[in-house]
């Protein structure tokens, strides 16, 4: 699958809506990463219905009327994508999908990679995430000025 560049510098635009839009976390995994901004992703909802190895929570996103899941925006090389891959569990856990977000700045609609659950990978019902994982989804959400009410209504369960 051909992931979306940003014109501007042809990095391929990364839409992260769980613990790597902390961006320390992200660097620690693929080396320094460039900020695009925010972005919103429309008629999906953030959910915890993917169970991670220690059978805790990890964030997905599922279809939603009316809802939307905030995220950040990274410019990433296409190792830095391989290289996310493996953490991500790709293919068996997460799958890369192509999704269209729209940027918080310019209201402009872009298109990103994102890490959607495989059916594999999903839990029939929700799962309470671990308090140090929901910690860094919060701190990437107060780093880039997101809604982390919004994110600890969704990981209450």
């Amino acid at each position: 699958m051909k992931a979306p560049s940003d014109r501007s510098d042809n990095l391929h635009v990364y839409f992260a809506y769980g613990s790597n839009m902390f961006t320390k976390r992200i660097e620690e995994k693929v080396g320094s990463v460039v900020v695009v901004g925010k972005g919103r992703l429309d008629g999906f909802a953030l959910c915890f219905n993917k169970r991670a190895a220690d059978g805790t929570g990890a964030a997905n996103f599922e279809p939603a009327i009316g809802q939307y899941v905030e995220g950040v925006l990274f410019g990433l090389t296409r190792e830095q994508l391989d290289i996310l891959d493996t953490f991500e569990g790709t293919p068996d856990q997460y799958k890369r999908q192509i999704v269209e977000i729209t940027k918080h700045a310019s209201s402009s609609v872009i298109h990103a990679v994102a890490y959607v659950t495989t059916e594999k990978g999903k839990s029939s019902h929700p799962v309470k995430p671990a308090s140090e994982y929901l910690a860094l989804i919060l701190a990437g959400a107060k780093e880039h000025g997101l809604n982390v009410d919004r994110i600890r209504e969704v990981a209450k369960l």
